[in-house]
């Protein structure tokens, strides 16, 4: 995914979550049937299912922003008033969390 200036957001950081994520039968339709936590308790694996139950808020609204509602960086920086680097940095704590429970 590309900044509006066409610099790389996250690499793979929140892509191989995504994919993870993604991977999970039904569990978008859950998120935008529902918009509350409980497409977390589809995941089977117990390991990412902690590190979900364990993200902030703001971690699990970037998440489910990029991920289930196809929002960008742009949407997310107006809806919250977040910095792009306030942004970055909770993309890489969710990131480094998700290494050390995977």
């Amino acid at each position: 995914m590309d900044r509006y200036d066409g610099l790389p957001i996250y690499e793979d950081q929140i892509s191989e979550l995504a994919d993870l994520l993604l991977n999970v039968r039904g569990i978008k339709q859950l998120h935008i049937s529902r918009h509350d936590k409980a497409w977390i308790r589809k995941i089977g694996d117990d390991g990412l299912k902690g590190c979900l139950l364990e993200m902030t808020e703001i971690q699990i609204y970037i998440l489910e922003a990029l991920v289930f509602d196809d929002k960008s960086i742009l949407d997310i920086q107006n809806e919250k008033c977040m910095s792009f680097k306030e942004i970055r940095i909770e993309i890489k704590k969710m990131h480094k969390s998700l290494i050390r429970k995977m």
